[in-house]
């Protein structure tokens, strides 16, 4: 039940209650002995419960709403009670709190921030296992360069990847000889946030946004897609693509082997 108390199936056990358990001798062993009328002269007897009464028990207070079948028959035999309307104890549902969003913190991914504020020791995001199965290792892969690059970034060229596994996108730019730029991983892969998305509610790139001459916006610097494998051809014409993206990406055609 999710309530913090040990499931106990036994309170108290079949014993006499005094009314006042103060008044216990202290030599008696009530571990071991039970309590008789000449240790116990004042207890508590049928007279003192009914529906709607209250009695102290060992020191706490405990209300009485119902009572079975049998009790009702012994009280109207023995004390002529006609009434046991049972007492309604159910408090009312408390106001369901809405449970705000945290904003990101900017490690991780934004479900790393989801997670880790509903657990404590929080759990990695379950992957899309129907997809995975679906796609395995199947990627699109598109040549790119930099868009408004300086003079230093514009002969560099990149080679963007998506899983269509896990919609993840990741970037390597190969080495180039007396470039001065030493070449290799860009950008691990990750889905990545489009700009018309935040941090709040964001919305990541999918395999419909990549086709030849699309704009990547990654980090601050915009990449654009300006070739793309058979593949991604392929895979254009088989999942229902519009024209001008497949005749771009026939247009454009390249090997990254």
């Amino acid at each position: 039940n999710n309530d913090g108390r040990d499931p106990t199936p036994l309170l108290l056990r079949r014993q006499r209650v005094p009314r006042n358990f103060k008044d216990t001798p202290a030599d008696f062993a009530s571990i071991i002995l039970e309590a008789s009328a000449e240790e116990y002269p004042d207890a508590i007897s049928p007279r003192d419960l009914a529906i709607g009464a209250s009695v102290n028990i060992l020191g706490r207070v405990f209300f009485m709403h119902d009572c079975d079948d049998f009790t009702k028959e012994f009280y109207r035999q023995n004390f002529g009670m006609t009434d046991f309307t049972p007492i309604s104890v159910r408090s009312a549902a408390a106001p369901r709190v809405s449970e705000a969003i945290p904003p990101y913190t900017g490690y991780g991914s934004y479900e790393d921030t989801l997670l880790a504020s509903r657990s404590i020791a929080p759990k990695t995001m379950v992957k899309n296992y129907g997809k995975l199965l679906q796609h395995g290792n199947s990627a699109l892969r598109f040549s790119a360069h930099m868009a408004k690059a300086s003079a230093i970034d514009a002969g560099r060229k990149f080679i963007l990847t998506y899983r269509l596994s896990d919609d993840t996108i990741s970037i390597y730019e190969p080495p180039q000889r007396n470039s001065g730029i030493v070449g290799g991983k860009f950008l691990e892969a990750k889905r990545l946030v489009k700009p018309s998305g935040s941090a709040d509610e964001p919305v990541y790139y999918t395999e419909k946004d990549l086709f030849v001459g699309a704009e990547i916006a990654v980090h601050g610097r915009t990449f654009v897609l300006d070739g793309a494998d058979r593949f991604v051809l392929k895979f254009m014409e088989t999942n229902g693509f519009p024209a001008s993206s497949i005749e771009s990406a026939r247009a454009a055609l390249k090997s990254f082997d």
